[in-house]
């Protein structure tokens, strides 16, 4: 990968994690990469249930578009910038589009974050 990057691809080509980013990052707090994994999983899979539960009640596409633009600034901040480009989908999407695309990307969202904690614990375990 160019500049030293060691971004884990994902099937779709996109780079889920961003190793050399997300090791910064832990550093910066303290952490080891298998509690910024923690972190990021559970603040984001809360957020994920709260967009969900806002399609369900039918709840307005602006709540959607601000609960993704939190989500894919907390993956940018953990460095698994793969998800905030979904994120970011969910949230540029226009208001009648939204609510069809964040319902269409939920299930894929869940399994993807968890994939990108698994990365960020397994590249911690490696570096033992």
């Amino acid at each position: 990968m160019e500049m030293g990057q060691e971004a884990r691809r994902t099937g779709d080509g996109d780079g889920l994690v961003d190793l050399e980013r997300a090791r910064g990052i832990a550093r910066d707090c303290g952490w080891n990469l298998a509690e910024l994994a923690g972190f990021y999983v559970d603040g984001t899979l809360s957020q994920i249930d709260r967009i969900g539960a806002e399609l369900e009640e039918g709840r307005s596409a602006e709540t959607v578009k601000r609960l993704a633009h939190g989500c894919a600034g907390s993956s940018l901040t953990s460095g698994v910038v793969g998800m905030a480009k979904i994120f970011r989908r969910i949230e540029n999407a226009g208001p009648r589009e939204r609510l069809e695309v964040a319902a269409a990307l939920l299930p894929e969202i869940r399994d993807r974050v968890r994939e990108a904690a698994r990365i960020l614990t397994e590249a911690e375990r490696g570096r033992a």
